[in-house]
């Protein structure tokens, strides 16, 4: 039994699809939210603007407090801090995760901080972690995620996505944009055509790089939409400069998107390469899995469920938490035909492990 699990941005996709993972390990499910409960919610909800709390929650001691909002007031998690709770960030966004994280190494407590918990950052982080450790010749990651619009994504990560769209859109204008350097060509499954990934922003860029460095000396993240003419369409514009316009009224466009109709197929796919100092593969790994709110839920209770008994340094990320194959077959529970295949090529840093050139799918 967990104890009590606070979700904040309680009335959203994730949090519906997280409090049903949750719901026969937590003690107590308190849902935040600025809006009110919907009907059927059965659970304890505070209405509450997180990021100006009149009041702040009360937290306590062993609580797991679950943040899906990009909203919530580095002052929540400075009582979360202190209080000795958890704290559980999904957020992707560098500037504002930094300010969490600032938060939480300034303020005296015995609570914990895990940042990158969903698919990305998440998922990504430990798949990076994964080919840099079984590869010790690994010196550059590049990490896409592709995302199926068949279903609509929840307000608060899609509101991202167009805000994020201004920094974006800021590489149209460089040189390394135009000669490619920008965007890649993904092998998201072996058997189908690669599929362009644009560049983007994701915070487990910095976040690994923190943690890999000094073996690892670049990161790369990449955002691919499915079908791919919508990605084609969005670089058309980024490149005309459209990208601030669009990041400017992201809040209008989150409305109009979230009431417009879906495309293609609910799927989530994430890729992720290294490669040694000659540019040689030396691993990769490739996901692919069902609806993205309910595969992101699925991890998040599996970092949920862990025991917050061991000893471990105040800021911390998903890696220090769970293992790859655990997530994987969490998301497998919540999403039935969830594959993870993993493959390399003979890099050419002799001290890179040599794998077989056969793609092989495990974990199943």
């Amino acid at each position: 039994m967990m104890g009590r699990v606070w979700i904040l941005g309680g009335t959203g996709k994730v949090a519906t699809e997280l409090t049903g993972l949750l719901a026969p390990d937590a003690g107590e499910t308190i849902t935040i939210s600025r809006h009110p409960a919907t009907a059927g919610h059965g659970r304890t909800h505070v209405q509450m603007d997180l990021s100006r709390p009149l009041t702040l929650p009360a937290f306590r001691s062993g609580d797991r407090i679950i943040n899906l909002t990009e909203a919530t007031s580095p002052s929540v998690v400075a009582a979360a801090i202190k209080r000795g709770a958890i704290f559980i960030d999904t957020s992707a966004t560098i500037d504002y995760v930094k300010s969490l994280r600032d938060a939480a190494s300034d303020t005296e407590g015995a609570g914990q901080f895990i940042g990158c918990v969903g698919m990305a950052p998440g998922l990504s982080n430990l798949m990076a972690h994964r080919i840099v450790r079984d590869q010790p010749g690994t010196r550059h990651l590049k990490i896409a995620s592709e995302l199926g619009l068949g279903e609509h994504a929840g307000t608060a990560a899609t509101q991202w996505f167009f805000k994020s769209l201004e920094t974006t859109g800021k590489s149209t204008s460089s040189q390394s944009f135009k000669t490619g350097q920008k965007i890649w060509d993904v092998a998201f499954d072996a058997r189908q055509p690669k599929r362009l990934a644009l560049n983007f922003p994701f915070v487990e860029r910095e976040i690994l790089a923190e943690e890999l460095s000094p073996q690892v000396e670049t990161v790369e993240t990449y955002l691919a939409l499915s079908p791919s003419w919508v990605t084609q369409l969005l670089l058309f514009g980024l490149r005309l400069g459209f990208g601030g316009m669009l990041a400017q009224n992201a809040h209008m466009l989150t409305k109009l998107a979230l009431a417009g109709p879906t495309f293609g197929s609910a799927t989530t796919r994430i890729v992720a390469r290294g490669t040694d100092a000659a540019g040689q593969t030396t691993g990769f790994l490739r996901l692919a899995t069902g609806e993205q709110s309910r595969a992101t839920a699925a991890v998040i209770a599996a970092v949920a469920r862990r025991s917050s008994d061991e000893p471990m340094q105040r800021i911390t990320t998903i890696a220090d938490w769970v293992g790859l194959e655990a997530v994987v077959n969490a998301i497998r529970q919540a999403c039935p035909g969830t594959v993870l295949s993993s493959g390399a090529v003979q890099a050419a840093d002799p001290t890179a492990q040599a794998f077989s050139r056969r793609e092989q799918e495990f974990g199943s």
